[in-house]
């Protein structure tokens, strides 16, 4: 899949704290190319970032529809999860994002979401 020529200039709306716009550039680009999972990624951070919840879950679960073994956007939706107080389904997504990648980073992520648990 191409990458959309503004996805940088949305994702630096977005790291630059421009959430609306970020979201605005997002929405372009996902009108345009509706199978980009980097669109709804972005949009789903800069959603969490402002609050609407409900908003990034859906843009999550859409990335994830569209790019199922991606371990960024499950990373995303399990910290997510975690920040929401949903500690059993945070646990599940680390799960399976360490079948996927075993690297230690993860591992400090599930040793993270078990110790919000107790």
């Amino acid at each position: 899949m191409n990458t959309p020529p503004q996805i940088e200039e949305a994702i630096e709306l977005a790291k630059s704290g421009n959430y609306m716009h970020a979201i605005e550039k997002f929405n372009e680009i996902i009108k345009e190319y509706p199978n980009h999972w980097r669109a709804y990624n972005g949009r789903g951070l800069c959603r969490s970032d402002m609050e609407n919840f409900d908003g990034a879950f859906a843009d999550f679960h859409k990335a994830i529809e569209l790019s199922p073994d991606n371990v960024i956007v499950l990373m995303n939706l399990a910290d997510h999860y975690l920040g929401r107080g949903r500690h059993k389904d945070a646990l599940e997504k680390f799960n399976l994002i360490l079948q996927l990648d075993p690297s230690a980073d993860r591992f400090i992520s599930r040793g993270n979401c078990f110790n919000s648990i107790k």
